[in-house]
């Protein structure tokens, strides 16, 4: 037996194989290369006296780890920011052989959006709620797993005007003539930078059309966004010791994008009875 090789470069070449284990095996070994690939090829012919009897040629495969993949939103690496009711696309990809399983996961939500070969996009009408960090990661049979290594984030941004989370009535307050306190959540991004507060009258009355601005020094709104979700605030509405006036009251939250209109009753209280929070 003897082994022969050869590229689509230049011609076969005999090679020594390794001593043979008995009279019908003949091994050999070589370290092959990237450019290896689909040129170099083997094959074990059988020599008896002066007949030659040819082998099945075996063309190389050489594989390889994913590679640090690229992932884009609309066509552009890095951080992106639409506005809500826009289309967006995500695009995910990896080299490496073979193809890549390539993932798109949303990290403030700990979800698998989608995972296929290489590469994968995503297409989807943003919402305020996709505002987060995406991560584009990459894994073959060559690769360790799916870590740091071979992954690479984005940051996508919704732009949206501030809404209820779960109800524009954001309850009641019992005043007892100190300050008080009420937090509640909505959805806005940026967060809200502006607001105003007016008191609509001492009871829900919808033929009501006048209503009073209140200032600073009585009550107050400041909302922070979210740590682990980007698209929300949680927002305080402090009413200082200094209120004269019970019931309902307008509060305008404003941000870049628009504003919303959130009610409050405050009512008069000599109890401690807990507040109603949103």
């Amino acid at each position: 037996m003897r082994w022969i090789t050869g590229n689509l470069r230049n011609q076969e070449t005999y090679v020594t194989g390794q001593q043979p284990l008995t009279p019908q095996e003949l091994n050999y070994t070589q370290s092959l290369t990237l450019s290896d690939h689909g040129s170099t090829w083997f094959r074990c012919d059988i020599v008896w006296g002066t007949t030659t009897i040819q082998g099945e040629n075996y063309t190389a495969s050489v594989g390889y780890a994913a590679q640090v993949p690229r992932f884009s939103a609309n066509g552009r690496e890095g951080s992106k920011t639409v506005m809500e009711g826009h289309q967006v696309h995500l695009r995910c990809e990896s080299e490496g052989r073979p193809t890549p399983t390539v993932f798109i996961y949303n990290n403030d939500n700990d979800t698998v959006i989608r995972n296929n070969s290489s590469p994968v996009i995503d297409t989807f009408i943003a919402r305020c709620e996709d505002t987060a960090t995406y991560t584009c990661s990459a894994w073959n049979e060559f690769s360790n797993k799916p870590d740091l290594v071979n992954s690479y984030n984005l940051s996508l941004y919704v732009g949206c005007k501030p809404r209820s989370y779960s109800a524009n009535d954001i309850g009641k307050i019992p005043f007892r003539n100190k300050t008080e306190e009420l937090m509640f959540d909505i959805i806005s991004y940026p967060v809200p930078h502006k607001y105003e507060i007016w008191f609509v009258g001492p009871v829900l009355n919808s033929s009501i059309s006048s209503s009073e601005k209140y200032s600073d020094s009585v009550m107050n709104v400041t909302c922070n966004t979210q740590p682990n979700r980007k698209y929300m605030a949680r927002c305080k509405l402090t009413v200082f010791n200094i209120l004269s006036e019970y019931g309902l009251y307008k509060l305008l939250v404003i941000n870049e994008h628009g504003n919303e209109t959130f009610t409050v009753e405050i009512i008069h209280s000599t109890t401690d009875t807990t507040r109603t929070l949103a």
